[in-house]
């Protein structure tokens, strides 16, 4: 398998916005595009707040024939960086 990976953070005031898109090729099958985001918020100088989803386009795709990946997930987090 091989892929090819692009990035392009951009940043509005305190919003950070992280979009990876993904090409995957197996051997002898075809390719799938794949869209993770990561949106980030500084809440103070200690505390994040973020918010990712992985396959946004909810892609139905195998890496290893016969076992399914998942489709769209999201996750929300708290994050804490340590004291100041």
């Amino acid at each position: 398998m091989w892929e090819a990976s692009v990035t392009a953070p951009w940043k509005r005031g305190r919003l950070l916005v992280s979009p990876l898109l993904t090409y995957r090729k197996a051997q002898q099958r075809g390719g799938f595009l794949l869209l993770d985001l990561q949106a980030r918020w500084p809440l103070t100088t200690s505390w994040d707040l973020s918010l990712s989803v992985w396959n946004a386009f909810h892609r139905r795709y195998q890496e290893i024939p016969g076992v399914p990946q998942p489709g769209r997930w999201l996750a929300i987090a708290l994050e804490w960086r340590g004291l100041p």
